[in-house]
């Protein structure tokens, strides 16, 4: 029998209870607190989508390595990137200039067709939006920044695989796209003082397209352009060979100006007869470089200048302060030189790409 003097022992379970549960309310509460202020102000520190787009002036396949570089910097700035590759005419590119902006993009990079006929839309497109010219510049306008190689000296170095070629000087015809595009007047003005034993000067006013310039060793005879059109370097080139037989070098300033050039050197019947020196990496320049029928060709890190164009674009449209480096409103990337001896290192290194079959590729396009 239990002593009635003695009270029972208070209970505690239910005290227990009662706490744990204020415990993991008060959990659950800190919890959605956080997560609260996470998604009010932690994702607004992350920069937001941006709709950009990259126009190129040719539908070329040079433009592979840099549309793949402007690519991937899109999957890495959270930017929702629109290319498209113009038919190498102004109205074309033109009516896609207008067309994004009818679409509202925040940004646009590209590669301006012909600077004096499109100042009147590029001046538009700059006061409205941010803009980043690449591979040819837009100065006159108020483009934000250029992404390219310093094609004056790559000029210059044209001009020295030149000499290498043609040591002993002689009569040469130069082909480019387009006079009015800045990188192809600045690489010819590159070409020219190089091999007329000039100092280095970007500022130099540029030669007339229809003089002969006489240097101690080479002789400038001719300058052909063809409005960014492979069969129309052909046409230009084999009228330009027959009229000057005594023509020892082409120097060919585009992607497609060298395999131009060796079509039209066998359409004139002087196909063992005359050096050739190129640019870029097109399959027909691989294979023609392989076989010894082009001398070098200068190559661009293409990839590189697609990635800092994006890059560049986004931290220009987000408002990025630029550091002490980023004043200057030129970028310039990377050349290197491609001849027989460092052609199957480039490739294996992927500093250039694999052909797709050398053999039976046909010029195209920039």
């Amino acid at each position: 029998m239990s002593d009635p003097t003695m009270s029972a022992a208070p209970s505690t379970s239910g005290r227990k209870s009662g706490s744990s549960i204020a415990l993991i309310l008060v959990i659950a509460i800190v919890l959605a607190a956080a997560a609260t202020v996470y998604f009010a102000f932690g994702r607004t520190n992350e920069p937001r989508r941006l709709k950009l787009a990259l126009v190129t002036w040719t539908e070329d396949p040079f433009w592979g390595p840099l549309l793949r570089g402007a690519q991937d910097c899109a999957e890495h700035n959270n930017v929702e990137l629109t290319i498209i590759k113009s038919k190498p005419t102004v109205e074309d590119q033109t009516k896609h200039i207008k067309d994004l902006l009818g679409e509202g993009v925040d940004g646009i990079a590209i590669s301006p067709n012909d600077v004096i006929a499109q100042k009147a839309i590029l001046d538009e497109v700059t006061g409205k939006i941010p803009v980043v010219t690449f591979d040819t510049d837009a100065p006159e306008t108020r483009r934000r920044r250029f992404v390219s190689i310093d094609n004056y000296a790559a000029g210059r170095v044209v001009a020295d695989e030149m000499r290498d070629a043609l040591p002993d000087g002689g009569p040469v015809l130069i082909s480019v796209g387009s006079m009015q595009m800045q990188h192809g007047r600045d690489r010819r003005q590159g070409v020219i003082d190089g091999l007329l034993d000039r100092g280095f000067d970007r500022a130099r006013a540029v030669d007339p397209q229809d003089a002969v310039l006489k240097g101690a060793k080479y002789t400038i005879v001719a300058t052909v352009t063809d409005g960014g059109v492979p069969a129309k370097a052909v046409e230009a080139l084999t009228e330009a060979l027959k009229a000057h037989p005594e023509v020892k070098g082409v120097i060919g300033l585009f992607s497609y100006s060298a395999p131009a050039a060796l079509a039209a050197m066998k359409e004139a019947g002087r196909s063992d007869t005359v050096q050739v020196v190129g640019f870029d990496e097109s399959d027909e320049t691989q294979a023609a470089i392989a076989t010894g029928k082009i001398h070098a060709s200068i190559i661009q890190d293409s990839y590189r200048a697609g990635y800092e164009s994006i890059e560049l674009l986004a931290r220009e449209t987000r408002g990025v302060a630029r550091g002490p480096a980023e004043q200057t409103p030129i970028l310039f990337v990377g050349i290197n030189v491609l001849t027989d001896k460092n052609l199957q290192d480039l490739r294996a290194t992927g500093a250039i790409r694999q052909p797709a079959d050398a053999s039976t590729t046909r010029p195209s396009g920039t």
